[in-house]
């Protein structure tokens, strides 16, 4: 998982300059209660995952444009088998209603090798969501033979 943050919530987390190697993965811990954002369904069923790992810190941009970008990995906590067509939903929302996350484009989700060719992502903007609430719902089909 990718958080790209907007100028002025990087600007904040930026200001004091802090050592990107570790407050990545402070990040990333501090947002473990919350779920990181997200919850996986398959097939309409919540998956549990496991902590985060290889959370990381980095920056992008000069000045005023400089944008903070954070990744970890949400590995699930049991292996999941995919077989036939299996619908997977991605829910990004945060309680704490600090931020509105969302995915620019289907293009921004991606697939393992194995599964590539068997997985086609699509994104349904939720019109006058509530802030705190999913801004969108993103599925994934899978026909896996």
């Amino acid at each position: 998982i990718v958080f790209l943050y907007d100028p002025e919530v990087s600007r904040i987390y930026l200001e004091d300059k802090p050592d990107l190697n570790e407050f990545g993965p402070g990040l990333v811990k501090d947002l473990a209660p919350l779920h990181y954002f997200t919850e996986i369904r398959l097939n309409g069923k919540s998956l549990p995952f496991s902590p985060a790992k290889n959370a990381r810190a980095t920056t992008f941009g000069q000045g005023g444009n400089t944008r903070l970008k954070v990744s970890f990995t949400l590995p699930l906590a049991k292996p999941v088998t995919l077989s036939g067509k299996v619908n997977i939903s991605l829910l990004h929302k945060d309680s704490t209603a600090s931020a509105t996350l969302y995915y620019a484009s289907p293009n921004n989700i991606h697939f393992s090798k194995s599964i590539e060719k068997d997985c086609h992502a699509n994104i349904r903007e939720i019109e006058n969501f509530k802030q705190g609430d999913q801004p969108q719902q993103v599925n994934v089909v899978c026909v896996v033979k």
